[in-house]
């Protein structure tokens, strides 16, 4: 239930804003968000109320003075606060009241509220007006449905869609999660392009987007270690890190050659592109494996691949926007990377041996799994503020819960391990509510807005002719995706070579390459570091690409998430048209020619070495023999 309250509040806060632009304080980092219509109409007597959070977002501190102005002098005005102080992250809210008083009916009063908001650091002052109208009249007003309902409402829709999606993937094969995007779509962009209805305002999508991307990684990676075999784990992290890896890098390079050749970019910044599309998404990956009728070991390796590649790309693309800006060598991104992990697993492993012995204890009693999502936050953050991948960690410690028997015979506890069923029962659940909410989520950040910052040139002789045009734009775009499958079906072509056991799941591997919110949040953050200020060299080099990142990578999620989930159908159809035991016995074939294998392997190389052990003898044997000198 604590879940479902804090959807509910996080939904009401969405839900509660207007269609209109939202406005920084002129260009300070304070954010006017309203609560409510800038209109409203009134009975006679009575009183039309506004009100706005002020919402400061980065690390200064702002004062922020208020007042009006009306043209309506027969109307009461009162303002909740004429100054307040912004603490960094601040946020506070301010009330304006238009009363009616004895105004005649037809009558229009606008109020003009302004905000002016100081930084006490630098005393650079800046301001804002915000314009409201108040119509008043003499009949009963509207009833208009609160926004409290409306949020409530939402979120029951929400649910009630990914359940029954849930229900078309079993029946079809369709994934839920292409539903629940679609979904998102419309109530986003296409609400918002063609309807001119922004249910949502894209500032507050902005502002939350890093959360809820972080929460739903949490949940879904902690989900997907309960629900993973340890044994298997320990087999395939080998294999898992070397596709994961053959992966990244082809990605890397052939996304660096096409932003060059054809997009025009300099070299740097499409190596920068390619590490922001890089990795495929675990929220989507791990959602897809646990329905497909694959092996264990794929399923172990793919999830494997998608925590990996989420601490591989972040790494990697903070210590390249380190090197542009010019502040650290990029060779410390290998030291970060394998600290990060390391830091991740022993951290995640001794918490969840500890968090056992914990849950021995608490055996039976209520809100246990309260406390272990609780105990999963902070170990989440503890892993982050020590410089680890806490998403990596979450891992960690639902593969410990979950393997809590190898656990004890591998670390050899005497102690006898017990979990509450109703743990895994629950999180499920949980799980459920939030990947539901995250696909919607995913829909809802995209954007799309064909203008003339999507002009690119490119030195290519023939596509030059669509020099400076969005039509190259997309053209890049589609290149890009079309050389992700190449590399993708490459690297699955590579991991199934070097582990025979996987060749029938081959086509699995390669479509499992769904990007998520890691990309989008990626893809915005080479333009909120600090470096990206007017009058820099970063700032000169970057700017001219800020909405062509970001268009970039919502375009790729959005086409790998398709065609992941068109895999997906083709793939389980095709599987639906054998017997379980037909496949069976094909993995335990594949099993016993990759065992021959090695097994010829092993025998060739003992030959070798046999035969150079008689060489030498005979060699020996010769020296021997010869006169001495």
């Amino acid at each position: 239930m604590g879940a479902l309250v804090t959807f509910a509040l996080f939904l009401g806060i969405l839900f509660s804003s207007t269609a209109l632009a939202q406005e920084h304080i002129g260009n300070t980092d304070v954010i006017i968000l309203p609560e409510g219509e800038y209109q409203e109409r009134v009975e006679i007597g009575s009183s039309a109320n506004y009100s706005w959070k002020l919402l400061n977002s980065n690390s200064a501190t702002y004062l922020v003075n208020i007042s009006f102005d009306t043209d309506n002098l027969d109307v009461e005005v009162n303002l909740s606060s004429v100054q307040l102080q912004l603490l960094p992250m601040d946020l506070k809210e301010v009330f304006l009241i238009v009363g009616s008083g004895e105004a005649g009916a037809g009558d229009v009063a606008i109020v003009s509220v302004t905000f002016n908001a100081t930084d006490l650091a630098t005393l650079v002052s800046q301001e804002e007006t915000v314009t409201t109208t108040t119509e008043i009249f003499a009949q009963e007003p509207v009833t208009e449905i609160p926004t409290v309902l409306l949020a409530f409402i939402a979120v029951a829709a929400i649910i009630f869609i990914g359940f029954f999606a849930t229900l078309i993937f079993q029946k079809t094969k369709v994934p839920d999660l292409l539903i629940l995007v679609i979904l998102g779509l419309i109530l986003g962009p296409v609400a918002t392009t063609y309807f001119g209805i922004e249910l949502i305002p894209h500032n507050i999508l902005d502002f939350v987007m890093p959360y809820f991307a972080a929460l739903a990684l949490v949940i879904i990676l902690f989900d997907g270690g309960l629900n993973l075999n340890f044994d298997l784990v320990l087999r395939k992290i080998n294999i898992a890190f070397i596709h994961t890896m053959v992966a990244f890098i082809l990605t890397i390079v052939s996304v660096a050659l096409v932003a060059h050749f054809i997009l025009g970019y300099p070299l740097i910044l499409g190596i920068l592109l390619g590490c922001v599309l890089g990795g495929i998404s675990g929220a989507v990956v791990i959602t897809l494996v646990r329905r497909m009728k694959i092996s264990e070991e794929t399923k172990t390796v793919l999830t494997l691949e998608s925590v990996l590649t989420d601490v591989i790309c972040i790494i990697v693309a903070l210590a390249l926007l380190e090197f542009i800006v010019g502040t650290e060598d990029p060779a410390g991104a290998v030291t970060s990377l394998f600290a990060g992990f390391s830091i991740a697993f022993f951290v995640g492993l001794i918490f969840g041996i500890a968090w056992l012995k914990i849950l021995r204890r608490l055996y039976g009693k209520p809100f246990s799994f309260m406390i272990t999502i609780a105990a999963l936050f902070m170990l989440y953050g503890i892993v982050e503020f020590v410089g680890g991948s806490g998403a990596m960690a979450a891992l960690i410690f639902g593969l410990v819960l979950g393997n809590k028997e190898e656990i004890a015979r591998m670390f050899k506890i005497k102690t006898k391990f017990v979990i509450d069923e109703k743990i895994k029962q629950f999180h499920s659940e949980l799980s459920f509510v939030v990947r539901t909410f995250f696909f919607v989520f995913l829909g809802l950040v995209f954007t799309l807005s064909l203008s003339d910052d999507m002009a690119v040139t490119t030195p290519i002789p023939g596509l030059d002719l669509l020099n400076n045009t969005a039509t190259l734009f997309i053209l890049g775009v589609i290149i890009i995706f079309i050389v992700l499958m190449a590399t993708r079906y490459l690297a699955s072509v590579i991991t199934t070579r070097i582990h025979p056991e996987s060749r029938d799941d081959r086509f699995a591997i390669w479509i499992m390459m769904g990007r998520g919110l890691a990309a989008a949040v990626l893809a915005s953050l080479p333009f909120t570091i600090a470096a990206f200020r007017e009058g820099t060299a970063y700032y000169d080099l970057m700017s001219p690409y800020k909405e062509q990142f970001l268009n970039i990578a919502f375009l790729i999620i959005v086409m790998s998430v398709v065609v992941t989930t068109m895999g997906v159908v083709m793939s389980e159809r095709r599987r639906a048209g054998l017997h379980p035991i037909d496949i069976e016995k094909m993995r335990l074939q594949r099993k016993q020619e990759a065992m021959k294998k090695r097994e010829l392997k092993a025998k060739m190389e003992q030959e070798r070495r046999i035969r150079i052990h008689k060489k030498k003898h005979r060699k020996r044997k010769e020296e021997r023999r010869k006169p001495k000198q």
